[in-house]
């Protein structure tokens, strides 16, 4: 089992025996229950919620920039139990398989990033992709940790990206998180933000928790806007923005599914 590397100075006096920390919702709130994310099934292609003809375009560019001698390294915000990146990983190895790979998996949650090193070590057994990977906690509410955390990463990833992570959960593009993904892409490389959006009725209810100081889970309009200044003013240039809408899924339970909007930004 690999270490995990801790980021959360606010988080650090509730470690216990084995190296997990407390994830009780009174310290850890992302949205929904841990085993939801724990327990979700491995993604495929086909299951992701991105489009991969767009996300395969954007790869191929990340690696035209990368040397030789280096390896890939693919960032994900959020991570969960990590299934996007291994399919990313799939797809890159697709393009190009004469690379090492690695992803760093970043989270809240100790406990989602055991169980993204538990089926990495699986595909790593029943793959012939060369790779590795990093465990790194952290709290993205917390201007300190985000701070140590670039510190320690400056220029180190060529596509970073985040699935749901920064507009459906309390967490959102601010200038600190802009300007540590910034800092930790390498020249070149991509991010891609993804989330999805909702009806008049829910961003109205998230409007009204923004005007009497609350937190609120998901973004509102002027969360969408700041989160395309903030990477301009940090060297990212908006390529390419994709909204996907399935009328089929309106009056179904799948919200993911009835507006999902992917951005893709290049680092000059």
């Amino acid at each position: 089992m690999a270490k995990i590397r801790y980021f959360s100075k606010s988080t650090d006096d509730k470690l216990i025996a084995d190296e997990k920390k407390i994830n009780n919702a009174d310290f850890i709130n992302i949205g929904n229950p841990i085993s939801v994310y724990r327990d979700g099934v491995e993604q495929t292609l086909s299951s992701m919620y991105l489009k991969i003809t767009t996300l395969v375009d954007f790869l191929t560019i990340s690696l035209k920039s990368l040397q030789s001698n280096k390896r890939f390294t693919i960032a994900y915000y959020g991570c969960g139990n990590g299934s996007n990146a291994r399919q990313i990983l799939r797809l890159v190895n697709s393009i190009n398989n004469k690379i090492s790979l690695r992803v760093v998996y970043i989270d809240v949650s100790s406990e989602l990033l055991y169980e993204a090193d538990r089926r990495s070590n699986f595909m790593k057994l029943n793959s012939n992709i060369d790779f590795d990977w990093e465990l790194v906690q952290i709290d993205l509410s917390d201007a300190s940790s985000i701070s140590k955390f670039t510190d320690n990463n400056v220029g180190n990833f060529n596509f970073s990206f985040s699935v749901k992570c920064f507009h459906n959960t309390f967490i959102k593009i601010n200038r600190d998180i802009a300007r540590m993904i910034s800092l930790c892409s390498s020249k070149d490389s991509v991010f891609l933000n993804q989330f999805y959006g909702h009806n008049l009725y829910s961003s109205f209810k998230q409007l009204i928790k923004l005007i009497i100081g609350k937190r609120y889970s998901n973004s509102i309009y002027l969360d969408r806007v700041l989160a395309n200044l903030y990477p301009k003013y940090n060297g990212f240039d908006l390529q390419y923005r994709v909204t996907s809408m399935s009328m089929s899924e309106v009056f179904k339970s799948n919200h993911f599914k009835r507006l999902s909007i992917e951005s893709y930004y290049l680092k000059k």
